[in-house]
């Protein structure tokens, strides 16, 4: 005769395994419909397409305004390319779906006013000019504030999508637990363990990110200090010279000669602090904090000034200046303008032999101006041309000269700063030519330019 309590108990049991395999079908069909939520759909593509919309009017309006300000390194093809994609992001963010998302947000009439505004001028745009400012300023007074209403469509839908995706993530957690009830205890189990896994291995990955900053940090102001080191030698040196010359002359020297000696003092007082200017600008550097104060500044007298202390720092040496061409006046910053001519002065001298000249020229050519520094030494290789510019690079011609490797990468920086490039001509054995291209006029705005970064914010 059968037990009553197995039977029961059986049938319990087989209760429990149907109830529990029920739960985890219904738990299951929930996770799926939960997952297929969870799936990428027209918020997170308005965001996406939006942002798009976003970058590509900023390159347009940035393109358009490097070629009416003369970068001779854009043309109208690149115009009419960023044109055409611009405007192929923007019919998508305007059409189907998008479109109807948009106006759900209330931004479907601020989008077409300006989209028509734009319209306008596209053959205005497609027809530009080389100095066209006018039209530079208007393509700036549309897309400016269209960008701002892709952002805010953006970031709008980003935080629908948000609250939405919060909304999901408690619907799968619920579900999770539905499923996984019965194995709570060793879930949490694995989930103490790992959370004190993780948070071991974060602490480990923190420190060790945080050493190498260091060690990288402490390495770059190693490199920097005996890159300038010889250059503070120079000012200390005349002003040894001078000091001497007025200790050996004494009461012989005349009031005329004091004033000389005295005025080559000071100027050699004045250069030591330009030179620890320059230190403190290349320790900020890498931070974004380097100091940059254009001002009118006579550049033929800057290259002068410098070709005259390396002459008087190594006697003998021959350095032909011929900077007569150079304006009179000219936006730059001084201070960081002779750290480029004293970079490349300094290497042409230290890779050349002493009986060969070195060759300072500057000229004028429409609205740039030009800076080559000429030598005749040791060259550069043809397949170390790509790196020279490489911080801590060095060619294998200078392989047993004192350097460090930063000299070029630093100058090609601040060139940079002044909007204005630095390119290099070079033949192993003939020599190497450093020329510097700069802007007659540049503004404090040129170091923004020159190094902004377009990040496209969406939250």
């Amino acid at each position: 005769m059968p037990n009553p309590f197995l039977s029961r108990a059986s049938a319990l049991s087989s209760i429990a395994i149907v109830a529990s395999f029920v739960c985890l079908v219904l738990a299951s069909a929930r996770l799926v419909e939960v997952g297929q939520n969870l799936k990428s759909d027209i918020g997170e593509n308005i965001v996406w397409l939006a942002s798009q919309a976003q970058y590509e009017g900023i390159r347009l309006s940035d393109t358009i305004s490097r070629y009416t300000g003369g970068d001779l390194d854009v043309g109208k093809n690149e115009i009419e390319l960023r044109l055409d994609v611009f405007l192929s992001r923007l019919e998508a963010v305007r059409d189907g779906q998008p479109r109807a998302y948009l106006a759900d947000l209330g931004y479907t009439s601020k989008l077409d006013a300006q989209a028509e505004a734009l319209a306008a001028l596209e053959a205005h745009i497609r027809a530009l000019g080389r100095y066209d400012k006018n039209t530079d300023a208007a393509v700036r007074s549309i897309i400016q504030p269209l960008v701002s209403v892709l952002r805010d469509a953006a970031n709008k839908s980003m935080l629908i999508e948000r609250d939405r995706t919060m909304q999901l993530r408690d619907a799968h957690l619920n579900a999770l637990l539905q499923v996984f009830a019965y194995i709570a205890g060793v879930i949490l189990s694995c989930g103490i363990l790992t959370l004190f896994l993780l948070r071991g291995q974060r602490k480990i990955a923190l420190a060790t990110v945080s050493l190498q900053k260091e060690r990288e940090l402490s390495q770059l102001y190693r490199e920097f200090v005996s890159m300038v080191s010889h250059q503070f030698r120079t000012p200390l040196t005349v002003i040894d010279m001078t000091a001497q010359r007025i200790m050996r002359r004494g009461a012989r020297m005349t009031q005329e000669e004091i004033g000389e000696r005295t005025a080559t003092i000071r100027d050699a007082a004045a250069q030591l602090t330009r030179l620890m200017e320059s230190t403190l600008n290349a320790a900020r550097f890498d931070q974004g904090e380097i100091a940059f104060q254009p001002v009118a500044c006579n550049l033929a007298e800057l290259v002068t000034d410098v070709s005259t202390r390396y002459t008087s720092l190594e006697p003998g040496r021959a350095i032909d200046v011929s900077c007569e061409a150079l304006p009179s006046a000219a936006q730059c910053d001084p201070i960081l303008m002779e750290q480029v001519i004293s970079n490349l002065l300094s290497n042409a001298l230290k890779y050349s032999g002493r009986d060969t000249p070195v060759q300072v020229r500057g000229w004028m050519q429409e609205d740039w101006i030009f800076i080559a520094v000429q030598d005749y030494g040791i060259g550069v290789p043809e397949e170390d041309m790509p790196r020279l510019f490489d911080r801590y690079f060095r060619a294998r011609t200078a392989r047993g000269t004192i350097g460090t490797g930063v000299g070029l990468a630093f100058a090609r920086e601040i060139v940079h700063m002044h909007r204005g490039t630095i390119e290099v001509a070079s033949r192993e054995g003939s020599g190497t030519t450093f020329t510097i291209r700069l802007p007659r006029s540049c503004t404090r705005e040129c170091s923004q330019e020159a190094h902004t970064v377009s990040v496209i914010a969406v939250g």
